[in-house]
């Protein structure tokens, strides 16, 4: 589904225009955003859990010269679907299956 498409639905939805959703949306995934980016995790009930996971560093080769190198760590997001969620989609790909 597109975002425009995701807009129209929600707007739907609500009964409220899609520009007021829109708007509504933006400040909604720039506050998921800015605390992800504050490395703390963010729970959203019934959708799952948002988390920024860190690497460590790693042992590589360049490819060319083959000599060694060191990755630096990285910033890795998880997502961890909810259980009602999880549940949810699973009933409904059996029902599909049928």
């Amino acid at each position: 589904m597109t975002h425009a498409k995701f807009i129209k639905e929600l707007a739907g939805r609500l009964g409220k225009p899609q520009t007021q959703v829109r708007t509504l949306f933006k400040g909604i995934t720039e506050a998921i955003k800015n605390i992800l980016e504050k490395d703390s995790d963010i729970f959203i009930p019934e959708l799952g859990t948002f988390r920024v996971k860190e690497s460590g560093e790693k042992n590589s080769r360049n490819p060319q010269t083959k000599e060694k190198i060191i990755l630096p760590p990285k910033k890795n997001l998880r997502f961890s679907p909810a259980a009602g969620l999880k549940r949810e989609v699973k009933s409904v790909r059996r029902e599909e299956d049928e």
